[in-house]
């Protein structure tokens, strides 16, 4: 009887085999189309006036993910109230948080006719009649009454507010520093995760 010999190549491709089929790669999630981006943009005006008045009231700290304290600056709470809005949904809002360049960047300017809750609006630190490169205050529209706009945003001095373009504090002071207003850019949405709670979406309180 000739004694039994282990083909040692056949156990070690068995057993790598048998590692990949416990731990499947998961599939690269996929960015959606401008077409299909059209349903996120409508979930973000259903949801983002409810999500933005759960932060209203947050004092105002440099740096502050209003997810993770009691306080935000204006580029975080842009980004909390936009991924947030599409929590529990198919869509994904892929930075997480971007600074409010990044922002500017990742977004296309559009009339104010055209605006909705869930589009943004950019200021510069400059008067408007001065123009400059920078842009240092962003907001995130909240809803609007024929053409009047609101919109919540972090004001270092008052805090998380909404404010509308009717307002008095719009007609002395942010009409002059206003620049212009933007919507997300299609390809910052993602689709096909399983839907889940706002906790998946909060996970990131320490960049």
């Amino acid at each position: 009887m000739k004694p039994y010999r282990i083909n040692w190549n056949l156990l070690l491709l068995l057993t790598l085999v048998s590692g990949c089929s416990t731990q499947p790669t998961p599939p690269p999630r996929a960015t959606v189309s401008p077409s299909s981006a059209e349903e996120a943009y409508r979930i973000l005006e259903q949801r983002t006036p409810a999500i933005a008045d759960r932060y209203e009231g947050l004092k105002y700290r440099l740096g502050a993910n209003p997810d993770c304290s009691n306080a935000a600056d204006c580029s975080n709470l842009v980004c909390a109230v936009t991924r947030t809005s599409l929590a529990g949904t198919p869509y994904r809002f892929n930075p997480y948080y971007m600074a409010t360049p990044e922002i500017k960047e990742n977004s296309d300017a559009i009339p104010a006719s055209s605006t909705r809750p869930g589009d943004l609006v950019f200021f510069r630190p400059t008067p408007s009649n001065k123009p400059d490169k920078r842009y240092n205050h962003v907001g995130i529209i909240t809803k609007k009454r024929g053409s009047v706009i609101y919109f919540s945003h972090a004001s270092s001095s008052q805090g998380v507010i909404e404010t509308s373009t009717a307002s008095t504090i719009w007609q002395r002071y942010w009409s002059r520093y206003f620049d212009s207003f933007r919507r997300w850019k299609p390809d910052l949405f993602s689709w096909g995760h399983k839907k889940g709670g706002e906790q998946t979406y909060k996970t990131a309180c320490s960049r």
